[in-house]
């Protein structure tokens, strides 16, 4: 069903479930301690750099994170700034440099690793294997159709409400 009916009966069917939603995911982020001592992005920085076990450039980690290079770059200052990370100029190019962690970056990194793979099994431990699969699928699904152009009701009404907001 598509146009303003279809719009509506999304909303209709879904909107009551918002403010619960939105309060669990707030209590979930309250109980997370795992990034309390990293601004913002410095956590998936750090362990994409793990995770790599190399020497990144900025540019590759800001286009993995999805996030933009003067953002990376204020990221990078900041976990400088605390010698968890290093960089080293590439002697074939000048220009370029490679993000290593520190001996400490990595120790840290390893740390917040096993942290969130604890917590992350204290959570689907909660749930049950049966609910835990469930949750995965799920997320999984949403991930998959995040955007509201994969979901043309919830663009159309995305439209109405907010006319010349969303870019093409």
């Amino acid at each position: 069903m598509n146009g303003p009916h279809a719009a509506e009966s999304i909303e209709s069917r879904y909107a009551d479930l918002v403010p619960e939603w939105l309060d669990a995911l707030k209590l979930m982020a309250a109980q997370s301690e795992a990034f309390d001592s990293l601004n913002h992005g410095e956590g998936p920085a750090l362990l994409l750099l793990l995770k790599a076990d190399a020497g990144l450039s900025a540019g590759a980690m800001s286009e993995t994170m999805g996030i933009t290079t003067g953002r990376m770059a204020n990221i990078l200052r900041r976990l400088e700034e605390k010698k968890l990370v290093d960089r080293t100029v590439v002697p074939s190019n000048r220009r370029k440099a490679s993000i290593t962690l520190t001996d400490e970056g990595r120790a840290y990194a390893r740390g917040l690793y096993d942290h969130i793979r604890r917590r992350a099994i204290s959570v689907l431990d909660v749930l049950g294997r049966d609910d835990a699969e469930t949750l995965i699928r799920i997320l999984r699904k949403l991930a998959d159709n995040v955007g509201s152009e994969r979901i043309p009701a919830l663009a159309e009404a995305d439209d109405a409400e907010h006319p010349g907001i969303r870019k093409p």
